[in-house]
This record gives C-alpha cells, sequence and structure tokens, in this order.
C-alpha cells in the first residue's frame, strides 16, 4: 500500500513538470495590401495558413468595397509599401487596446472589428530578406 502511494505521488509530481508542446509563432508573415481606412490604417489580407485577422467586407463607396477572409489593420507607417495588391512580409505585435492609427479623421466612423498590429521588418522580397 505504502509503494502504490508512493507511485501515484510520484506520478503526479511528474506531471506537475512535465514538458508541454509550445505553440511557434511564425517569424514572419505575407500578406496583400487590400486597402486602408482613415481609421484603421492599411487593411492587409494575410496568407491563409496564418489566420491572424478577421473577415471584412466594408464599403469605401457605394462601388468599391474592400473583401476579405483574413485581414489586419497595419497601424503604423509602411511607407511606400502600402499600394493596393502589393504583397507585403512582415512581423508584428499587437498595438496597445486594439488601437488604430493616431489621425483625426473627418468621416464619423468608427474602426473595423480587426486586428490592429504594429508591423516591424516590413518588405516587399520576403521574410528572409530584412
Amino acid at each position: 500500500m505504502r509503494r502504490l502511494l508512493l507511485l501515484a505521488a510520484g506520478l503526479w509530481l511528474g506531471s506537475l513538470t512535465a514538458c508541454k508542446d509550445k505553440v511557434t509563432q511564425p517569424s514572419c508573415y505575407s500578406g496583400v495590401v487590400i486597402g486602408e481606412t482613415c481609421m484603421d490604417g492599411v487593411l492587409i489580407e494575410v496568407n491563409s495558413a496564418t489566420p491572424i485577422g478577421q473577415p471584412v467586407n466594408f464599403a469605401v463607396t457605394s462601388t468599391t468595397s474592400i473583401v476579405g477572409t483574413n485581414v489586419i489593420a497595419a497601424v503604423n507607417d509602411l511607407g511606400s509599401q502600402t499600394k493596393t495588391g502589393q504583397t507585403v512580409f512582415f512581423t508584428y505585435q499587437n498595438s496597445p487596446n486594439n488601437a488604430g492609427p493616431a489621425r483625426l479623421c473627418p468621416q464619423n466612423t468608427i474602426p473595423l472589428a480587426i486586428p490592429h498590429l504594429l508591423l516591424s521588418n516590413v518588405s516587399a522580397t520576403g521574410c528572409g530578406k530584412f
């Protein structure tokens, strides 16, 4: 009986210190610029293999919409890499409070319900080119 209790205690302690598989986050993401809004910044449709975004269907005008299934908003200035249709590669961190860029927007709008991210290591030539 004593051996059984010692074995049970040993197994319990072993389960507390056992290794757990860590979920690894890719070091680089890719996506295509699909547009920009004043309240959100640059909108990027991220590669479907890395589902970090949310679906979007936003009417810009009565004849133009921004549509995507895995969309994020880049809240920082991406310089010349903001042309619609351009592929970008990047790493990111979450924006504090999921906030959009600090801009004065004349429209009476609200930010889209998508992740607002601070992008870094932004490149148009690939992940290994940072």
